[in-house]
């Protein structure tokens, strides 16, 4: 268990002095973006999930022993700090991942929606939240796609990341981006959301929740049937 921090400061703090958000938890406001639907063969989804549910379980607040003194220094640490802060632990927030950012060692399902995703520079992760979970408020870092960007194709604006829903919505399964809380999902639904914009997902219902996440560069305006 980790232990409070007595005068802390949150990267959250940090965030509404610099961001172009509202930060408003009373407003109204559509912060994800809907892009239509990918169809996913029966193959995909198979695979995805029994790709995930072969990992193991772990947690979203978990943090190394480095950073935890440190824990300023990265952007990661510090908004799995402000979790922890808010009294989050390693038991309500455990989940499953399998990311394939090897490109030769990446399976011929993972190339096939990467190239359905019309992302370049791509790679993917399947995750799985157990009921009773929750991955809490935080915002993406692309730390992992800049890494692939060696060559400096593209730019910061240019990175995108697409959440994919594999299975139907069901009870007690929801995301919220910024002020937007989405349910009823259908299989192939896929949404995007700004760079650094805050979100979170829960599992208070009956049944695994699974998601596919594709995170590449695109020039493009996105857009799928």
């Amino acid at each position: 268990m980790y232990k409070k921090i007595k005068n802390y400061t949150s990267l959250l703090s940090q965030m509404k002095k610099n961001s172009n958000w509202h930060f408003n938890p009373i407003k109204k406001s559509k912060d994800a973006k809907y892009l239509g639907k990918i169809m996913l063969t029966k193959s995909i989804v198979d695979n995805a999930m029994s790709s995930v549910n072969r990992s193991k379980l772990k947690s979203a607040v978990s943090i190394f022993k480095s950073d935890i003194s440190n824990y300023k220094n990265s952007e990661i640490a510090w908004s799995k700090m402000d979790n922890i802060q808010a009294g989050y632990n390693e038991s309500n927030t455990l989940f499953k991942q399998v990311v394939f950012m090897n490109d030769k060692k990446m399976p011929i399902w993972c190339k096939k929606l990467i190239k359905l995703s019309k992302l370049e520079n791509a790679y993917l992760a399947v995750n799985m939240n157990p009921p009773g979970t929750i991955n809490p408020w935080h915002y993406d870092t692309y730390a992992g796609l800049l890494k692939r960007n060696k060559d400096n194709k593209f730019k910061l604006k240019d990175a995108i990341r697409i959440l994919i829903f594999i299975q139907p919505w069901h009870w007690g399964h929801f995301l919220q981006v910024g002020n937007q809380i989405i349910t009823h999902w259908d299989i192939g639904d896929v949404y995007t959301w700004d760079y650094q914009r805050y979100h979170l997902a829960s599992n208070s219902g009956i049944k695994p929740r699974y998601t596919i996440a594709i995170t590449g560069f695109t020039k493009n305006i996105l857009k799928f049937n």
